[in-house]
């Protein structure tokens, strides 16, 4: 989860904004508070470099964060992880700053089984209003990461604007 941004020191747990690497294909995703991101990526030691960026076109009420965000993706130089904090660094020096978040960590979620992670069965979206812990929305950076992404894919359209 994004803690520091840049000129950007207003940067809230709302937005959700959030950079996710797949090792096994170089592969990064990821959600820019509004859209979610793809793209590629190399890493030679400490140096990274992020090619091919794409994201949905959403617009949202405030785009500021989103598009600094976006614009220094393609300009990131190197990084450096202390622990859990993952430091993204561009030719000004450092920009990006996230923490890990344990909703992000696949430990737990790897070992459910389809039963389990049924959407019924986890209370995804029951009663109305639905648990806040069981709400599942855009803004929600991990609504597209499993297991949520079972409920997600079947009500797709209730995500959209029609």
């Amino acid at each position: 989860m994004l803690k520091e941004l840049g000129e950007h020191p207003d940067i809230t747990s709302e937005k959700n904004v959030f950079i996710q690497f797949l090792s096994e294909d170089r592969k990064l995703i990821g959600n820019s508070g509004c859209n979610n991101f793809f793209g590629q990526y190399e890493i030679n030691n400490d140096l990274l470099s992020i090619t091919n960026l794409g994201s949905t076109k959403m617009m949202c009420p405030d785009m500021t964060i989103e598009d600094a965000f976006l614009q220094f993706l393609p300009k990131v130089q190197r990084y450096e992880v202390n622990g859990a904090v993952l430091i993204l660094y561009g030719e000004n020096g450092k920009f990006a700053t996230f923490e890990s978040t344990p909703s992000f960590s696949t430990t737990q979620v790897d070992t459910l089984t389809a039963a389990q992670s049924d959407p019924k069965v986890m209370g995804w979206m029951q009663g109305f209003p639905p648990a806040k812990d069981k709400l599942i929305t855009q803004p929600d950076s991990n609504y597209f990461s499993f297991p949520k992404l079972r409920w997600s894919v079947c009500h797709l359209r209730e995500f959209l604007p029609t």
